[in-house]
Order: structure tokens, then C-alpha cells, then sequence
């Protein structure tokens, strides 16, 4: 009983354990496909955001290079309308070593456009003018000055070659070459420009520096940020844009053409401040889902309480029905939400135990009756036929044969007569078997020959009565009395592992295949046929034992009748003797 118990609350705590499991499971099947909508939205809106965020970045970035550009053809134009002035061409080609007073005029006239040019933009540092005669500069700055080996280097690189653009340190230099061979530069600042691109970017995320484009060297170096020498290092200098990683951090990388492709803006962006908004929201959201989570345990482990109680009480009350025990009652609870389970559990409980009483009473009545359906099939026609054969020997005055033909009937009726169970001892059933073969064999002369070949230590066993001598009288019923030759039948009782094997064989010869299916059929029918009354009540009798009924078969010319029943079934028979 204690044992019961400790296994009763082991497996209350496994059921309690199994409930809150699957409480859980189902709540978390809830979450996931709460958390995968929401996901899939997070990863859409995601998406769109990055896809505006970068648009936007493009946006911005396309703007300031239109900006610069515009300004940057601005200048380049300046050029241009410069070369084609009167006082500048009339400079260039007037200028000697010999300085007159109308040169004098005309070279304050075109130094004055020159101020009044370089005004045109703030970009514009400088501007100066070739003048091939006397090989010197006049300059917008510093007036009239020699050629310098610099600007004479850019000069001889325009003439041969036709590069216009030039950049030395912070300085970007245009040159330009009018129709009337005048030779003009202009120096553009790359802090100006810096200095416009801080002021419309104006934003912490966003960084750039400029490189030139044919050199792909750093312009400005001084304008420069640490991070922006670091990127410039690491990039790609043939890729228009990507990815620089510096550290732990990701930089996205932009550049910009500027015009003629001279020089390139290259924006860089730190990828965890471009999107940090959107690594906020799955932060938020991935916080949410962990409280979701935890909630739904809770929840689980709460509700799994909740019902554990009833569940326990009902799960002991299933315990009980397995045990048998149809008298246990759960208690009725009006609070409980399990009342109406409870109720119809009792209502079970209840009916199982009239059921089960019904159904035995019907099989103890159903055996009984088969029994007694089996004994009056077979009272009356063998005894009439063993009366008959009395009295001819009788007649005949064999007087030996006649009181050996009472003996074995007297026998064989008393084991039909008095046994009061089912069951009976193997041996029993076997003599019995044997008595009703030496009646027959008394009627039938040398036409009946039979043997019995039983293994040793089957004997003992108990089988259910009336299981061999059905399958004989079938066999000389329907095989013996309808033929005039000598006919032989065999008992034979096998031990086989976990089964006992009996087989009874005739070789009377007068079945076919044809035959042996129509009876194969009539023993498969739920309603008893009109004749081999015997073999039917049998295989019926046999399949309430879990056994596979008769087998029927013709082998050798031989009719065999054959089944197997379980040694188990044997052992589970009543003990009680059958005389």
C-alpha cells in the first residue's frame, strides 16, 4: 500500500510537471507567433527605415556636390570671361621690360579685375595671369611677381600635356588658356570648401575629406580629422564606395565627382550612428520580448497550479479505476471548475461497475449455455448409437465386449455428466477423448484404428473441457460413418514453448479444398451454422482465449484439425477438481 502511495505522488508530481509543460508550450507557441508577426513587422519597418536612411544619406550627398560643383563651375567660367578682357589681353601682349605709363594704366586696370574676381566666391584664394614677356605672375595677392618652379612646372605640364587641374597641399589649382593665348590660374582653397561642407552637412554622423582623383592622394591634410586619415589608409581607392572597418567600428564610405572629375568629396559615416534608431527599436523590442517571455512562464506556472489540485484528485481517481476500485467517489466541489468532469467521472465509475457485473453475469451465462448446447449435442446421439450397439452385443451374447462397452460408457459419461467447471486436467480430457475412441472403435470394428501420442509433463495442465473430444466425433461423424474403408485417427498433444498444440487427423479422404472452404467459412460466422455444430462452438470458444480459433487443412490425403492454446491461459483456469 505504501509502495502504491509513493508511486501515486511520483506520478501526481510527473502529471503536475507534464501539465505545466504543456501550459508552457502552448502559451509559447502564443509568444512565437506574437514574436514572428511583430518581427516580420520590426524586419519590414527595418528595412524601410534603412532604405530611407540611406536615400536620405544619398539625397544629402548629392546635394552637396551639386553645391560645390555649381560654385566650382562658376569658377571655372571666370576663367573664361577673364581670358577674353580687353585690359587682360592688352597686358599680356603690351607687358615688356620697359614699363610706361599707358602699361602702367593698363596694368592697374587688369590687377583691379583680378581683386575684383577673386571676390567673385569665397572659394577663390587666388588668381594670376601669365605674362610671357618678362616670364612673371601678376598676381591678385602680391601683384606682379617672377614664375615661381611651381606654377612653371603646372604651366609646362598645361602646354604638353593639357592638364588643367593641379593640387598641392591645401591649394587646388585651374589653368586655363583664352583664344588670345592669354594663360590664366586660379587657386581654389580646400579649407573653404571644408569649412561650406562642415556648414551644410552640419551633422555629428557625417565626416569627409577630399582626394584628388587621377593622384588619388589626401587634399588638405590639415583639415583632416584623425578618423578621416585612418579611413583613407584603409580604403579602397578604385572603389567608388563600401565599407571600412576601424576598430570594432563599421564606416560606410560615399564619394562624390566633382566637376571635370578633379578632385572627390569622400563622406564617411559611422554605420552603429546611422542606425541607431533602428538598433533602439530592436533593443526595445527584444526587452519587450524577454518580459513577454517571462510573463508567459508565470502564467504557465500559475494556471499549472490552478488546475493541478482537481487534476491530481481526478488522476487519482483514474488510479483507482485501474486498481478496480469502482467504489471511489471524488469529492464534489461547488467552486471547482472541474465539478461537471468530477460528476461525470462518478457517473463512469458507476456504470463500469454495473457494466462489468452485467458482462460477467452474461458470460458465465453464455459459457454455460454453450456448455450445455455442446453436452446435449452430444447426449443423446452417441448415446443412442452406444445403447444399440449394447444390445446387439448383448444379443450376440458377447458378454465380455458387452460389459467392457458399459464400463467405457459409464466413464465417459461420468466425466460429461458431473464436471461442474469449465476446466479440466489434460489428462482427464485425454481419457475421456479415449473413452469415447474405444465406444467408437467397439462400434466400428477393424474400420476404426486411432492412436493418442501426448508429450511428457502436459498432463498436469489444466485445459478448458470439451476442447479434443468435439474434434474426434466431427472426424467420425463426417469421415468414419460415411465411408466403408478402413479409416485411422490420430490425437496428438505437442508441447510447444508457450503453447500446447493439438491435432487431430483422419484419413478418410472424403474432403476437398472446396469443402474445406465453405467449413473454414461457417466457422467464421457469428451465428451458429447447422451442422459441425462441435468445431464451431470450439473456434468460438478458442478466440475468447486469444488464440487464432481452428486451422483446417488437407496434407497428404489427410484431414487435420488443429489449434494452438496459450500455456498462460492454461495456468489461469480453476484449480478446483472437476469430478
Amino acid at each position: 500500500m505504501g509502495e502504491q502511495r509513493k508511486e501515486g505522488k511520483s506520478y501526481s508530481w510527473k502529471f503536475r510537471n507534464r501539465i505545466a509543460y504543456k501550459i508552457f508550450i502552448y502559451f509559447l507557441a502564443l509568444w512565437l507567433m506574437f514574436s514572428a508577426v511583430v518581427m516580420g513587422s520590426l524586419h519590414t519597418a527595418s528595412i524601410h527605415l534603412t532604405k530611407r536612411t540611406l536615400e536620405s544619406r544619398e539625397d544629402k550627398i548629392t546635394y552637396y556636390s551639386s553645391m560645390i560643383n555649381k560654385d566650382l563651375e562658376r569658377i571655372i567660367q571666370l576663367l573664361y570671361v577673364m581670358c577674353g578682357d580687353n585690359d587682360v589681353v592688352k597686358l599680356v601682349k603690351n607687358r615688356s621690360v620697359d614699363f610706361e605709363y599707358d602699361d602702367y594704366l593698363n596694368y592697374l586696370n587688369a590687377y583691379n579685375k583680378l581683386k575684383n574676381y577673386q571676390q567673385v566666391s569665397m572659394y577663390i584664394d587666388d588668381i594670376y595671369l601669365y605674362l610671357p614677356n618678362t616670364k612673371e605672375l601678376l598676381d591678385a595677392n602680391k601683384s606682379i611677381i617672377p614664375v615661381d618652379a611651381n606654377t612653371k612646372q603646372m604651366f609646362e605640364q598645361y602646354v604638353n600635356t593639357g592638364k588643367s587641374f593641379f593640387s598641392k597641399g591645401d591649394k587646388l589649382n585651374y589653368i586655363f588658356q583664352g583664344a588670345n593665348e592669354v594663360i590664366m590660374g586660379i587657386t581654389v582653397s580646400v579649407k573653404y570648401i571644408s569649412d561650406t561642407l562642415k556648414s551644410l552637412i552640419n551633422q555629428k554622423n557625417f565626416e569627409f575629406f577630399l582626394i584628388d582623383s587621377q593622384e588619388k592622394k589626401l587634399l588638405g591634410k590639415s583639415t583632416v580629422s584623425s578618423m578621416g586619415r585612418k579611413i583613407y589608409q584603409k580604403m579602397d581607392k578604385d572603389r567608388f564606395s563600401g565599407e571600412v572597418t576601424i576598430g570594432s567600428e563599421k564606416y560606410l564610405i560615399e564619394r562624390m565627382q566633382t566637376t571635370e572629375n578633379q578632385f572627390e568629396i569622400v563622406i564617411f559615416t559611422d554605420k552603429t550612428i546611422l542606425y541607431s534608431d533602428i538598433t533602439f527599436i530592436r533593443n526595445l523590442w527584444f526587452i519587450i520580448n524577454m518580459i513577454a517571455l517571462l510573463v508567459v512562464i508565470v502564467m504557465a506556472v500559475v494556471i499549472s497550479v490552478q488546475i493541478h489540485k482537481p487534476m491530481k484528485q481526478l488522476v487519482y481517481g483514474m488510479q483507482q479505476v485501474e486498481q478496480e476500485n469502482y467504489d471511489y467517489i471524488l469529492p464534489l466541489n461547488e467552486t471547482t471548475e472541474f465539478r461537471y468532469v468530477f460528476n461525470q467521472y462518478n457517473h463512469m465509475a458507476s456504470k463500469i461497475q454495473e457494466l462489468i457485473r452485467t458482462v460477467y453475469e452474461k458470460q458465465l451465462q453464455i459459457q454455460e449455455y454453450k456448455m450445455h448446447q455442446l453436452q446435449s449435442q452430444i447426449n443423446p446421439h452417441f448415446l443412442f448409437n452406444s445403447l444399440y450397439l449394447g444390445y446387439r452385443l448383448a444379443k450376440a451374447g458377447e458378454m465380455e465386449k458387452t460389459a467392457d462397452l458399459c464400463m467405457n460408457l459409464g466413464e465417459y459419461f461420468k466425466v460429461l455428466t458431473y464436471l461442474k467447471n469449465e476446466d479440466i486436467a489434460l489428462c482427464q480430457e485425454i481419457d475421456f477423448a479415449g473413452s469415447y475412441l474405444k465406444l467408437n472403435q467397439m462400434r466400428f470394428g477393424e474400420r476404426l484404428k486411432y492412436h493418442i501420442d501426448v508429450d511428457d509433463k502436459l498432463e498436469d495442465l489444466r485445459v478448458p473441457h470439451l476442447m479434443i473430444q468435439p474434434l474426434i466425433e466431427n472426424a467420425i461423424s463426417h469421415g468414419v460413418e460415411k465411408v466403408s474403408k478402413n479409416c485411422t485417427i490420430v490425437l496428438k498433444v505437442r508441447n510447444d514453448k508457450e503453447f500446447i498444440n493439438i491435432n487431430v487427423s483422419d484419413d478418410c479422404g472424403l474432403l476437398d479444398e472446396e469443402n474445406l472452404e465453405e467449413l473454414r467459412a461457417s466457422l467464421e460466422s457469428k451465428e451458429q451454422p447447422s451442422s459441425s455444430i462441435g468445431l464451431w462452438n470450439i473456434h468460438q470458444r478458442l478466440l475468447g482465449f486469444d488464440s487464432k480459433g481452428l486451422l483446417l487443412k488437407l496434407e497428404d490425403g489427410k484431414y487435420i484439425v488443429s489449434y494452438k492454446i496459450s500455456k498462460e491461459i492454461c495456468g489461469h483456469v480453476s484449480n478446483n477438481d472437476s469430478r
